[in-house]
């Protein structure tokens, strides 16, 4: 760590501090929206876009073609910096704006390879779609093409002007469909030598997969509940997503409560804006580089989510192979401040060498990586059919060539119902080999051949108890294996909790229960701790200026509220 700061001191110096360049001057917001060009654009008929005080967009075009344009518009004009560094990371090309610090990166990046089927991807989307997204492309260009400042990022960053295609989108897509489950390997492949790494690994498993199923409920014992929220403790973050009967609610209709937040930072990974063509009505959250809304509503329905953490990928064990063939190829990695890295990629037949990344320790372990996203899908013609579907049915059936990432979907129609579906693509297998770190790439039973998409997969339609909830938490033991290392019960259930306590819910209700704060496994963890402090006696030796730590610990309610004196002395104590 040390090393890294220096070499970012050198590297400052030596670009005259180019990294610390002052702030861009203030804009009013009419300001902004001057910069936005309107003059000659290439629309096929007459267009609008209304800005509100938050300058939150929202497209009326006559056509789907001028819609998709301006959609495209608006993200470059709003978010082009950010567009820009998340094209960079899909291609591995970090190290041209982070200097020679991001060149283990990208040579990780370079060898998942977000591009490796994005050709045989473009073939297959249907014109339809293509067309949207070739209007989409077009319009960021034509904001790039006629700006006449470049955003603040730019010089920061040493961005230069970089025309988009369809390939850039495509394969943007497929990082947005990067698999949750890759960040237990990082940090596995720094334990797994250790002597105790095979039960660590068993008690993770065994945690990852007692996570409470959204519908079809199996029961737990309240000892396995216990060990599974104490283990977990920590999560307190993730998206929520409630869909809501009007059985339950106040207000005579369903209704779809939705958070999908990914953690706070500027600018957000969302983007707020609605359209409306002679097809399209639509508004909710995209991702800038992207051109269909992924999660809100039209006229018939809304619709919410959270990640599944479905396990779209695995490790396969090639070490024992006999004669197995490997490709390489040469690429060269730009770098800032710095002499490039040429890099040598290594792929068998049944992926390419994850072992030889850089950011992973697997020392003596030849490893493969399988991921359905090198594999053929359709996430953008997905999202395009949600967008105009008009019933539960049709929304199921909009997910059959998605893949990537998983997701879990709740529904809520105009008409009073709701529903929530699987919508990811997954080989046949059994939960074994779902549990295994490194699968053997000998045995052809191992290998993945089958497929089951996701209108083949379990769902809930209008359930008896009348609500749904998901929070990163398993759908359903019902169906075939999706999934392992899910998040813990402590969201799902404090959700439900509080779901049959506000009955009936009013919208107020509803919103404070996604205000909510309130850690049913920290509280039991803290009443364990208290009881063992308690036993010991350790009170009455405690110097005096633990006193106050002690007496905030022992009061805390289990509310992570920002003023909480007693969840600061929780999290102290836990250190």
């Amino acid at each position: 760590m040390k090393q890294k700061i220096i070499m970012i001191l050198i590297v400052i110096s030596f670009t005259n501090c180019s990294l610390l360049t002052s702030l861009p001057e203030k804009t009013t917001l009419q300001e902004r929206l001057k910069v936005f060009p309107i003059e000659n654009l290439p629309l096929l008929d007459k267009a609008v876009i209304y800005w509100n005080k938050h300058q939150i967009p929202y497209i009326v075009a006559n056509t789907n073609q001028d819609m998709a344009f301006l959609v495209g518009m608006v993200h470059a004009h709003l978010r082009l910096g950010q567009m820009e560094l998340y094209r960079r990371a899909s291609q591995g090309r970090l190290s041209e704006i982070g200097g020679p610090l991001a060149r283990d990166i990208d040579h990780t990046l370079r060898i998942i390879n977000f591009g490796k089927i994005a050709d045989i991807l473009i073939q297959r989307i249907p014109l339809k779609t293509l067309r949207l997204i070739k209007s989409y492309v077009h319009g960021i260009n034509h904001y790039i093409q006629n700006m006449k400042k470049v955003p603040h990022e730019f010089h920061v960053l040493n961005i230069k002007k970089e025309r988009w295609s369809v390939r850039d989108i495509v394969i943007l897509g497929r990082l947005f469909g990067i698999d949750a489950n890759w960040l237990n390997w990082f940090i596995v492949s720094r334990l797994y030598k250790k002597p105790k790494f095979k039960s660590v690994w068993k008690k993770l498993v065994k945690a990852g997969g007692s996570s409470l199923p959204s519908f079809a409920h199996d029961t737990q014992t309240k000892k396995q509940q216990f060990m599974t929220e104490l283990f977990n403790y920590v999560s307190k973050t993730g998206s929520n997503s409630m869909a809501i009967s009007p059985r339950l609610t106040t207000v005579n209709s369903s209704i779809m409560a939705n958070d999908p937040h990914l953690g706070i930072m500027i600018p957000n990974v969302w983007i707020i804006m609605g359209y409306k063509s002679p097809e399209f009505h639509s508004i909710g959250f995209m991702i800038p580089g992207t051109p269909f809304i992924l999660l809100g509503r039209n006229k018939h329905f809304s619709w919410g989510g959270t990640m599944m953490r479905a396990s779209s990928s695995a490790l396969f064990d090639i070490s024992k192979v006999k004669n197995i063939k490997l490709n390489t190829r040469k690429e060269n990695i730009k770098v800032r401040w710095y002499p490039d890295k040429k890099i040598v990629i290594r792929e068998s037949k049944f992926g390419p060498l994850i072992s030889d990344a850089p950011l992973l320790k697997f020392q003596d372990k030849t490893l493969a990586f399988v991921w359905m996203g090198h594999r053929p899908s359709d996430e953008f013609t997905a999202l395009m059919k949600v967008n105009l579907a008009k019933n539960f049915n049709q929304f199921r059936e909009a997910f059959r060539t998605y893949a990537v990432s998983g997701q879990n979907f709740l529904y809520a129609d105009n008409k009073g119902n709701i529903g929530q579906i699987l919508a990811v693509k997954v080989p046949k297998r059994d939960r074994a080999q779902l549990q295994t770190l490194f699968i053997d790439a000998q045995n052809k039973k191992n290998l993945w051949k089958n497929y089951i998409e996701s209108p083949a997969l379990p769902y809930a339609y209008n359930p008896k108890k009348g609500f749904i909830v998901s929070a990163n938490n398993l759908p359903t033991k019902k169906g075939p294996p999706v999934a392992v290392m899910l998040s813990p019960n402590d969201r799902v259930k404090r959700l439900t909790q509080l779901v049959q306590k506000n009955t009936p819910l009013t919208i107020e209700k509803i919103k404070n229960i996604q205000r909510d704060v309130y850690s049913i496994a920290s509280k039991k963890l803290h009443l364990t701790i208290l009881e063992k402090i308690q036993k010991i006696n350790i009170e009455s030796t405690l110097a005096k200026n633990k006193q106050s730590l002690y007496s905030a610990f022992k009061e805390w309610n289990g509310y992570f509220k920002e003023s909480s004196k007693g969840a600061l002395a929780y999290q102290l104590v836990l250190y």
